[in-house]
């Protein structure tokens, strides 16, 4: 937790939390029914209907009673402590078997599958086409099916797919990248929603920051273990860079179950709570003005922001960032063995200080937003 997040909450004061006498238990759940409006960030008046979610309904249902801050403050670490070391490694995972082609582009592969002339190229294009195609539905699984249920379904999902990558032929190689692609595309919007459920919005930068900065991490892992597989590479009936997909993707699917096993759905389902730190994460994300989530797709929501200049900025960060991104996670080891002339053991030893750079500077600048954007390529390029 950050000495941002300590300081807002001192352990003095007393907070009163009641529950909410603005709607009714038996209007929960009827979208027809408007009990209340309020007024948009752009200044349009939106009506609020019972149809509501899992957050209005804990507190909606919960009694009166007194919390200290050094209660929120314990609430918040304790969040922290079940849920952050897993989405970070997570998030390391991800980044990790997105990058494992990179590795075994080296070891033998592109020789072993013919990846003559752009054949190669084509290995990354077809994983981020995949990627780009199922964003949007896998955004809207998200939203109408509980949230880590889905999760951990496209983790193992692409585990499998990852562990099918020791295929023998490049058709079927194309053809396992693009359903990676697919399966990978939920985890980013999975991990935004999980972080807006459970934390406060001047939280949430740090958190981002810090799971964020595990690609890094994904980047060590991912060259140790290419590093470890081809030392022994002599031991294997199978080629290396097989060997190495697989121990990836068995990653992978553990790790898939385990984020079924321990992620909650939402802060309402929370196994490591009582009924009353529920209540107290409700109260802390009151000052959002959100929710857990809805389980309804509303077109004015999207309409208002397609219409908000905000939402074209942060795409257009994100499409010049992963322009030297798609670059940098199929070729690294290449630029390093072919044109740098680096061995192939060298070549994965040299990727540990781009992880290592990746993982500690957001963290050291999460503070300033500004600082972040303008130094997240630069990893990248390193």
């Amino acid at each position: 937790m950050s000495d941002t997040d300590e300081k807002n909450y001192p352990t003095t004061e007393v907070v009163d939390v009641h529950p909410v006498t603005s709607i009714r238990k038996d209007q929960i759940g009827n979208p027809m029914e408007i009990i209340t409006s309020v007024i948009s960030p752009s200044g349009r008046e939106i009506p609020v209907t019972g149809d509501v979610d899992e957050a209005m309904k804990l507190a909606a249902d919960q009694e009166s009673f007194e919390a200290t801050e050094e209660d929120m403050q314990k609430v918040l670490k304790k969040t922290d402590l079940y849920l952050m070391p897993l989405i970070c490694f997570l998030y390391a995972v991800q980044f990790m078997d997105k990058t494992s082609n990179s590795s075994a582009s080296i070891m033998g592969m592109k020789k072993d599958l013919d990846m003559t002339g752009d054949k190669y190229t084509w290995v990354g294009s077809s994983f981020y086409l995949g990627y780009l195609f199922f964003e949007f539905p896998a955004s809207l699984l998200l939203q109408k099916f509980p949230l880590a249920k889905v999760t951990s379904v496209f983790i193992v999902l692409w585990g499998v797919v990852l562990c099918l990558h020791a295929c023998p032929n490049y058709a079927g190689f194309i053809f396992l990248r693009t359903m990676l692609g697919v399966f990978e595309s939920a985890v980013t919007p999975a991990m935004m929603i999980i972080t807006s459920q459970w934390y406060k919005k001047e939280e949430q930068f740090t958190r981002t920051s810090i799971w964020f900065s595990f690609n890094g991490f994904g980047i060590i892992l991912g060259s140790a273990i290419a590093y470890g597989v081809l030392i022994h590479m002599e031991s294997y009936s199978l080629e290396g860079w097989k060997i190495n997909f697989i121990i990836i993707g068995l990653i992978t699917i553990l790790l898939g179950f385990v984020i079924y096993l321990h992620i909650p759905d939402s802060p309402a389902g929370a196994w490591f709570l009582t009924d009353k730190e529920k209540h107290l994460v409700v109260e802390r994300i009151r000052s959002n003005n959100q929710g857990f989530g809805n389980k309804h797709f509303k077109r004015d929501q999207l309409k208002e922001a397609l219409g908000d200049y905000r939402t074209w900025l942060f795409g257009v960060l994100a499409l010049t960032s992963n322009i030297p991104n798609g670059g940098m996670t199929n070729f690294s080891s290449i630029l390093l063995n072919s044109d740098f002339g680096y061995d192939v053991k060298h070549s994965f030893l040299m990727g540990l200080p781009s992880g290592g750079v990746e993982l500690h500077l957001p963290i050291r600048i999460n503070k300033q937003s500004w600082l972040v954007i303008t130094c997240f390529p630069y990893p990248l390029l390193l």
